[in-house]
């Protein structure tokens, strides 16, 4: 049987299947495997079932010879003649430093690496697994896919070396994102800081404006700004379909710094309603900064200004500051602008109201997961998950690549920012995802984003626009 016709078998649980739970168990290093004859529990998941083909070596990482800290090329086997299929979202830079990177394994371990990026992989890899031709890897920008893939029992849960690699090199919240009932299922492979301020070096120094270290000192700022003539913001929230993410993304940095991790947890997951009086005074303190006179460059149009129009606003000088994400960087860029510390922009982490809360980052990332079990598939992905990955990426210079691999090495950026923000990134204590990636997609895509429009046009208040949200909460 072909390689493809086993990766068929494990994804759509032919009835034919067949498998050995002992050879799966010390090839995974996971609980005794399951065959999957019957739905699932809510507490267990079923692996798939897979024909061991001879020729076939399922992966047999050696614990005690590994270490995580290492690059992972210098101590992967050879698996030459082997290859495996990637498919996910990035293309143009992003798959250019995919490739590169791939292109080093191959050079280490003989195992060719196919990568096919869509901007709707995640449409088009349901439809392949429907139809038994699935990747053998897929990556994902949103967790909540990767969740689902896993409680279909489509993943194949990663063995015991590539869990401790996430221990080493990752604050324990990626792997929170990548694991149900206590197996693992997915790499975090890329990431973003939606927590910046963007703003001019120059300017700052010019007009002896300091860097806000405390919520309070950045209201401060955005006081004595105005008092200098100058509009201390530019926003856009305008997005397509997806217009008003800018406007959730300021929320979920209020959110954080006022109420805290623990809080932030529970608004996403929908343990406290989403209209709590503590989330309604946390939109109002948002509110409070875009509503202010004087505070936001046209500020009746920012439902019309997409967020790419107020990076162009930025560079052209209409305001002072720009919250926005690092991946903003690509366009700030194509405008023109020089990033980095005494050039045209450069970026502070949003700041905390106190050291309370500790050092919290909100961002994004992608990830990575098998849907199979080979050899070849699982040491590709223990090389993904290695702090060496993540510095090729980063030496193929095409893309604004992040890492949030804390043993990656920061020297390699091309660019102060980006080592600037990559360390944001290495030093969250905690981090947190991005929250209305997590909520339940008719939120997190759809009613936050549309209420987020009307309370920042003004046609609905705080109260309207949670109430809004909270009786849209699936049960």
């Amino acid at each position: 049987m072909s390689r493809l016709a086993v990766v068929a078998c494990l994804v759509l649980s032919a009835a034919a299947c067949t498998v050995e739970p002992s050879r799966f168990d010390a090839a995974l290093g996971v609980g005794t495997a399951e065959v999957r004859n019957a739905e699932p529990s809510a507490t267990t998941i079923a692996v798939p079932q897979l024909i061991l083909n001879p020729q076939i070596r399922i992966p047999q990482f050696s614990d005690s010879s590994f270490d995580p800290q290492q690059p992972a090329l210098d101590q992967l086997d050879s698996v030459p003649g082997a290859s495996v299929t990637v498919f996910g979202p990035e293309v143009s830079g992003g798959a250019e430093s995919l490739t590169f990177a791939f292109r080093r394994f191959t050079a280490a371990t003989g195992i060719e690496v196919d990568y096919v990026g869509a901007v709707n992989s995640d449409e088009l890899v349901d439809e392949m697994i429907e139809a038994g031709s699935a990747p053998d890897v897929v990556i994902t920008a949103h967790p909540n896919r990767l969740q689902d893939l896993a409680g279909r029992g489509d993943l194949v849960p990663l063995p015991r070396l590539i869990r401790r690699q996430l221990a080493a090199g990752f604050d324990p919240f990626w792997s929170s994102l990548v694991s149900l009932n206590n197996r693992t299922y997915g790499v975090p492979i890329s990431a973003t800081v939606t927590s910046l301020v963007w703003y001019s070096p120059r300017e700052f120094e010019a007009r002896g404006y300091e860097i806000p270290q405390r919520l309070a000192e950045l209201e401060a700022l955005v006081e004595r700004i105005k008092a200098d003539g100058l509009t201390p913001w530019c926003i856009g929230l305008a997005a397509g379909e997806k217009s008003g993410w800018p406007a959730t993304d300021w929320i979920e940095d209020y959110m954080i710094r006022i109420e805290g991790p623990a809080f932030y947890d529970s608004w996403v997951n929908h343990q406290v309603p989403f209209n709590d009086e503590r989330v309604v005074s946390v939109v109002n303190r948002v509110g409070d900064m875009w509503f202010a006179p004087g505070n936001v460059y046209r500020r009746n149009a920012i439902n019309t200004i997409s967020f790419t129009e107020a990076a162009q606003n930025h560079v052209d000088g209409k305001c002072v500051m720009h919250r926005q994400r690092s991946s903003i960087a690509i366009t700030y860029r194509a405008d023109g602008a020089n990033l980095g510390a005494g050039l045209d922009l450069s970026a502070f982490h949003f700041p905390v109201v106190d050291e309370g809360f500790g050092n919290v980052v909100v961002g994004t990332g992608t990830f990575a997961s098998a849907l199979s079990s080979d050899r070849a598939t699982m040491t590709l992905l223990a090389y993904m998950a290695a702090p060496d990955f993540a510095n090729n990426r980063i030496l193929a210079g095409s893309g604004a690549y992040l890492s949030a691999h804390q043993l990656h090495n920061l020297d390699l950026y091309g660019t102060t920012i980006d080592r600037e923000m990559a360390a944001i990134l290495v030093s969250a204590n905690p981090f947190r995802f991005d929250g209305s990636e997590l909520m339940p997609a008719q939120i997190g895509s759809d009613v936050f984003l549309r209420a987020s429009v009307g309370f920042a046009g003004g046609t609905i208040d705080a109260y309207e626009f949670l109430d809004e949200i909270e009786a849209s909460w699936p049960d």
